[in-house]
């Protein structure tokens, strides 16, 4: 689907609560990128446009706040693709042990 100038709006909020309660698996080194809250974005409403994806609005709301997002895309199958968001602010799986961020 093509991305319209028919505008909506939404509420978008990034946390990493969970993290808070296993501090004892992220590396050591990552701990001050954690915030106090675990809170990374705060609770916003924002605009959208038909056609977008969750994906382009959360980038677009991300970098709009100057906060790093990656998403990674594995291919297992040729009808079936796996996106993941990995990152943010540079907080990845490989900073934890034990698949805490599975």
């Amino acid at each position: 689907m093509a991305i319209t100038d028919k505008k909506g709006t939404c509420t978008i909020s990034v946390s990493c609560k969970a993290i808070l309660d296993n501090m004892d698996l992220l590396d050591k080194d990552k701990w001050e990128l954690v915030p106090k809250d675990g809170l990374i974005y705060g609770e916003k409403t924002v605009a959208f446009y038909e056609g977008e994806s969750v994906f382009n609005v959360l980038q677009r709301e991300m970098k709009k706040a100057g906060i790093q997002i990656e998403l990674k895309t594995r291919q297992y199958t040729i009808l079936h693709t796996l996106k993941a968001l990995t990152t943010y602010m540079n907080l990845t799986r490989e900073n934890f042990q034990a698949g805490c961020m599975k």
